[in-house]
This record gives structure tokens, C-alpha cells and sequence, in this order.
């Protein structure tokens, strides 16, 4: 039985693949509540295989461009301070250029979604400073 299994190891992985959807599509509120606990009891089991899916950025890189950015936010120096959704404290997103999927440093939830809505443009992050300075005079 084993030396069948060595030699056919891709019929073997694709019927485990095919067990697991039927026990997801029979069980749906078990997997969505495992899933849940295993996110708040393990949280670096999700975080970090996302980050290196998305970016390119494995664990030793991230808490690399942690400590040379002292714990803090690249642009406002601030630690973070948003909760997720399982109340504990987000760790700072990975900034990257949208065009070229190059990492640029690591940002708070604040600065990272001003950066987003703005459409990463620093002309347009500009006009804004401008306005607030403007406004800032008459006030």
C-alpha cells in the first residue's frame, strides 16, 4: 500500500482534495468556526502565508522591516493602534506599489488607507496638505 501511494501521489492528493470539499459543502458552520477559532488562537498561521502570497514578504523580512522601523509606522512614527475584527492589535500593512507589486514599507491602518483612497497619488496628497494649511491660517 505505501510504495502504491509514493507512486501515485497525485491521485492520492487530489482524492484527499476531493474529501475535503465534501466535508466542507456537508459541514459548512463547522469549517467557518474552525476557521474562526484557529484565527484568534493562531493568528501568525494566517497573517504571515498571506503576506507572503500577496507580497512576496516572508516572516523574517516583515519582522526585518519591523525593527528597522523601530515598531512604527513609516509615515506618521505612531505605533498601531486599530483592533481587527477578533479585538486584538493589527499589525502594520505591507505598503506596495499597486503597479509593480514592489513591498515599500510597512504602514499603520490609518496611514495606509489615506494612501489608498488617494489613489497613491502623491500630487493629490499634496493638494490636500495644501488645503489643510490654507485652512489652517484662517481658523
Amino acid at each position: 500500500m505505501r510504495r502504491w501511494r509514493l507512486r501515485n501521489l497525485e491521485k492520492v492528493r487530489a482524492a484527499g482534495r476531493a474529501q475535503q470539499r465534501k466535508y466542507r459543502a456537508k459541514y459548512p458552520e463547522r469549517v467557518a468556526e474552525q476557521q474562526r477559532r484557529d484565527r484568534v488562537l493562531h493568528p501568525a498561521r494566517t497573517t504571515a502565508p498571506k503576506r507572503q502570497r500577496l507580497y512576496g514578504i516572508s516572516p523574517q523580512e516583515y519582522e526585518t522591516r519591523l525593527a528597522a522601523q523601530g515598531g512604527v509606522c513609516f509615515i506618521c512614527r505612531r505605533q498601531e493602534v486599530a483592533a481587527s475584527v477578533h479585538g486584538r492589535l493589527r499589525s502594520l500593512s505591507v505598503d506596495h506599489n499597486h503597479h509593480t507589486g514592489k513591498v515599500r514599507d510597512l504602514l499603520c491602518n490609518t496611514c495606509n488607507r489615506v494612501l489608498g483612497l488617494a489613489d497613491d497619488s502623491a500630487d493629490r496628497l499634496r493638494a490636500m496638505a495644501n488645503y489643510l494649511d490654507r485652512h489652517e491660517m484662517r481658523d
